[in-house]
């Protein structure tokens, strides 16, 4: 069979129809010359004077065409093999029969075992350079400890810290009024106030009992940077009370429950 001539054919009639893209019929761009033997164009310029659009069965019969009439060419055999096996996303087009599939895979098996024969074991696979995309850097331990020696007992400020962020905070240089600052803890206290007390377990309270045993307090020898009244200190002692108070008669609540369960 002249495969060649068969070729030449199918090209011609796909010519001869001057077709063109639609959603009515599926094409697809190909290479008359492959670009592996010296062929130019791009798939989605139709009217340059190397490509034509084929069917997808038209398509797939042009590569195999094209295996058979170079059989030594490499570069087509792949070319068939990735329409086949799925690495483009347009993988489903192709339904072959299981006597082409396995005439190709035994081909490509040989192919590959003939690519590879005589190489040392993972030749092909290049060794990882101390440079990868300019982003990640293999340091040597002596490179670590010099880096860590020169930022010991380094602070950063928040200037610093913001520029490395990409972003300066909200607050900087700003101060809260009174009314500002009153506003806002009203706001809290009524948020904290719709939640509810929060009930705590024995033995949560018992491991935080643990963990904070010897550790001086947070607040201690701090000073409020704007004054407060007496007026509003007792506000917040009465306000505190009263969460203690809600807090203790949830928890009896709770302990008559489980009486009445028991």
């Amino acid at each position: 069979m002249d495969y060649l001539a068969t070729y030449n054919r199918l090209i011609e009639k796909a010519k001869s129809e001057n077709r063109k893209r639609s959603k009515v019929v599926y094409y697809e761009g190909h290479h008359i010359i492959p670009r592996c033997m010296g062929g130019k164009g791009k798939t989605k310029d139709i009217n340059h004077p190397n490509i034509v659009l084929l069917t997808a069965k038209e398509h797939y019969i042009s590569h195999r065409l094209l295996c058979l009439i170079y059989p030594d060419n490499k570069s087509l055999r792949y070319a068939l093999w990735c329409m086949i096996n799925g690495l483009h996303n347009k993988s489903n087009r192709y339904q072959i029969s299981a006597r082409s599939f396995e005439q190709m895979r035994i081909t490509h098996a040989e192919f590959i075992s003939n690519y590879l024969k005589g190489r040392p074991k993972n030749s092909f696979i290049k060794p990882i350079p101390a440079v990868i995309n300019k982003t990640r850097y293999i340091m040597s331990d002596d490179h670590k400890d010099k880096i860590r020696a020169s930022l010991k007992g380094r602070k950063e400020s928040l200037d610093v810290r913001a520029k490395k962020l990409g972003r300066i905070p909200w607050n900087k240089g700003k101060k809260l009024t009174e009314d500002q600052y009153q506003s806002r803890l009203s706001k809290f206290r009524s948020t904290l106030e719709s939640k509810g007390p929060r009930v705590i377990s024995d033995e949560h309270k018992k491991k935080l009992s643990i963990a904070l045993k010897g550790r001086p307090s947070k607040n201690k020898g701090r000073k409020f940077l704007i004054p407060r009244s007496e007026e509003y200190c007792q506000k917040l002692k009465d306000s505190w009370q009263r969460r203690r108070t809600s807090k203790s008669a949830v928890n009896v609540i709770n302990t008559n429950n489980d009486m009445q369960n028991s």
